[in-house]
């Protein structure tokens, strides 16, 4: 076989091939049923607020330890354990959260475990916040927080560190 006749063959084969893909990638989208659409091509993939709801909570838990708050660990595991099962996960979903739940547990206890300075004001107003919602039996999610953008050099307070100034960046010397 002539090897430009094969070559200009596969370059028609992948050119037929982009095209029926094109083809049935914009019939999906636009027949408004079920199956491929925009929105599941171009989407982030959903996260499982099950297992983000026992992170959070497990990492509630451990803070609180961390910072002598008096309440039962046991307890508030054993409760937050109810409430996914109310929400209708299966024994082997239930099984994974438990496990989640005291491997984050444990490993935030042992990363806080060197840091003597962690409960600040600020962190132990956050935990009781978070604590106190957990023990009341909400364990929903909170909701996202807006990103700001930082139009200061390195993230600093924009009242603390001097705005970016092109001159001084490319002449640093003094003239």
């Amino acid at each position: 076989m002539n090897t430009s006749v094969g070559f200009t063959r596969t370059r028609r084969l992948l050119a037929a091939s982009a095209i029926s893909a094109t083809a049935v990638l914009a019939a999906a989208c636009s027949s408004g049923g079920a199956g491929l659409t925009t929105g599941s091509l171009m989407s982030k993939p959903k996260t499982d607020d099950a297992t983000d709801r026992s992170l959070m909570v497990a990492a509630t838990s451990a803070r609180a330890a961390k910072c002598g708050y008096n309440y039962d660990p046991t307890r508030l595991r054993a409760s937050y354990l109810a409430y996914e099962s109310t929400q209708g996960a299966s024994a082997e979903a239930m099984t994974r959260l438990e496990r989640s739940y005291d491997y984050t547990r444990d490993s935030v206890i042992k990363a806080m475990s060197g840091n003597e300075d962690y409960c600040s004001d600020a962190k132990t107003a956050d935990i009781k916040k978070e604590l106190s919602r957990h023990l009341a039996g909400n364990f929903d999610l909170p909701p996202k927080k807006a990103v700001v953008a930082d139009k200061t050099w390195w993230g600093g307070s924009p009242n603390s560190i001097q705005p970016m100034d092109r001159d001084k960046i490319f002449n640093p010397l003094p003239k």
